[in-house]
């Protein structure tokens, strides 16, 4: 038995499961509910690899918690992130 491409995997436990639970679709457009967590990257696969910690928390359309993480390099390889969350 194979493996599921992320695409695959990301439609069932995003649109397949509210389709088993009965719930309608939604979409990310203007009039959809939008309880979303967004999280930077230039693709699914992308984000899925990297589990990028930058990330914007929307409830009801609004922004309820912003996640920015900032990586710095210093001396030796050493590096210190800082995280900033509002």
């Amino acid at each position: 038995c194979g493996q599921l491409e992320p695409e695959e995997a990301y439609e069932l436990v995003s649109t397949g499961a509210r389709r088993v639970m009965g719930l309608p679709e939604v979409a990310v457009e203007a009039g959809s509910p939008a309880d979303l967590v967004a999280v930077r990257g230039s693709s699914l696969r992308e984000v899925l690899a990297t589990a990028a910690e930058d990330r914007i928390v929307f409830r009801r359309g609004r922004v309820v918690s912003r996640t920015e993480v900032v990586t710095k390099g210093s001396g030796a390889g050493r590096v210190e992130k800082e995280v900033a969350s509002r």
